[in-house]
């Protein structure tokens, strides 16, 4: 198993008090990188990819001043792209040795120019992802839109950035998903079969069973198809449930079980899972045990 550095995080002295970054791998025989964040982020945004970066080079990804953990600049003047890239310098020259390629994000690619133009001899190259390129009109309603949100008791900034958040989800993504950390899926992307598979138009819902405040189970049907999704949770009591999968329709079906493994905790344990494939007809029935605050969910495919 190969062992990637790990992400170390450290403080350097900057133009406006002190600079936070995140660094991995030491200097080698490959020039260094620098990642650069967007705004409002910081550079916790590259803190998963840094140890696969850091191969032979050291990695940096630097907090701009007033983002992350990094000290704020004055209020006046504004804080510019200049003072970021004069930010983004004063850490490489304390933690870097050479000439450094840039990699920038939305705002970091606008940083990650505006820092080259400052020291060219002293940049390999840069790479901008999703670089705001904008025609003046375009810009003009960018700032309209993300203009600073103030505060007020009713927390309304709050709602206008998770909103924001979900207008630009992808297919697939839950709520939970759009409110967590990719690193807590990446090792049970198995588990996300189901939502790949699950539709949202149907055709019919069927109650199973279930107690209100205790538990549920539901069956549906996908509109214009013979397939069926069966999900079940439950609150903080562990207990099974017997499925009848009577509501079936003629010939056989690939049941896909994804359910609470032996060890699965709501609070020690929650992503203990296992997946089961299966065959069955409208006479089975399949005996499923649901862990406190657990729950299952069923794919059933027409063969």
């Amino acid at each position: 198993m190969t062992m990637r550095p790990r992400v170390i995080r450290q403080f350097c002295d900057g133009p406006f008090g002190q600079v936070h970054v995140r660094r991995a791998g030491d200097t080698g025989n490959k020039p260094g990188l620098v990642c650069l964040h967007m705004s409002p982020k910081s550079g916790r945004s590259f803190a998963d990819i840094l140890p696969y970066l850091a191969g032979e080079r050291r990695v940096l990804a630097p907090d701009n001043p007033g983002h992350g953990e990094s000290d704020l600049p004055p209020a006046q003047p504004p804080v510019t792209l200049e003072d970021y890239a004069r930010s983004m310098w004063a850490a490489v020259d304390q933690l870097s040795e050479g000439p450094v390629h840039l990699a920038g994000y939305h705002t970091g690619s606008m940083v990650a120019v505006e820092a080259a133009s400052q020291r060219p001899e002293q940049v390999l190259g840069v790479i901008n992802i999703s670089a705001p390129v904008m025609m003046p009109e375009e810009a003009r309603q960018a700032t309209e839109t993300y203009a600073p949100l103030p505060i007020d008791e009713e927390g309304s900034r709050f709602s206008i950035m998770w909103q924001r958040v979900l207008a630009h989800r992808g297919p697939g993504m839950t709520l939970q998903m759009a409110a967590d950390l990719p690193r807590n899926y990446a090792a049970k992307l198995d588990l996300f079969q189901f939502i790949k598979d699950v539709p949202a138009d149907w055709e019919e819902s069927l109650p199973l069973e279930g107690e209100i405040g205790e538990y549920v189970v539901y069956a549906r049907q996908e509109r214009g198809s013979t397939n069926w999704f069966v999900g079940g949770i439950t609150n903080e009591d562990a207990r099974s449930v017997t499925l009848d999968f009577s509501f079936l329709g003629e010939g056989t079906y690939t049941a896909t079980v994804y359910r609470d493994g032996p060890e699965a905790d709501w609070e020690t344990n929650p992503y203990d899972a296992v997946i089961e494939t299966m065959t069955v007809t409208a006479d089975s029935t399949l005996d499923v045990m649901m862990a406190d605050g657990g729950g299952f969910a069923i794919s059933l495919i027409t063969q």
